[in-house]
C-alpha cells in the first residue's frame, strides 16, 4: 500500500510538536499538583478540597470550565484568599494555554 504524499509533511509536522505536547503535559501537571496541594491545605474545610485527590479533580473541572467557586469564595478557612487562588489559577492556566496555542 502505498502512502499519500501528503501524509509524509503531516507526520514530521506531528512528530516535531510530540516533544512540546510532552513538555506542556509536564509543565500543565505541575500547576495542577501545585495548586491542588495549595488549594487542600488552604481550604480543607471546603467538600471539593478535602483531599488531595478531590482537590486535583476540582482543579481540573476549573482549567475545564466546570467549576464554581461559590463554595471555596464562602468559605471560613483563608477568608479573602478564595477569589486571589482562583484568579492567580485561572491567569496562569490561560497564559499556559495561549503559549501552548501560539508555539
Amino acid at each position: 500500500m502505498r502512502l499519500l504524499p501528503i501524509i509524509g509533511p503531516v507526520y514530521a509536522i506531528f512528530k516535531m510538536l510530540m516533544g512540546e505536547l510532552v513538555i506542556f503535559g509536564v509543565f500543565f501537571f505541575m500547576q495542577q499538583f501545585i495548586f491542588s496541594v495549595f488549594g487542600s491545605l488552604l481550604f480543607h474545610d471546603v467538600v471539593n478540597y478535602s483531599s488531595l485527590t478531590e482537590s486535583m479533580l476540582t482543579i481540573f473541572k476549573a482549567s475545564a470550565g466546570v467549576f464554581s467557586n461559590e463554595q471555596l469564595v464562602n468559605s471560613r478557612e483563608g477568608a479573602g484568599w478564595g477569589y486571589v487562588f482562583m484568579l492567580t489559577y485561572m491567569l496562569l492556566s490561560f497564559i499556559l494555554i495561549v503559549n501552548l496555542l501560539v508555539g
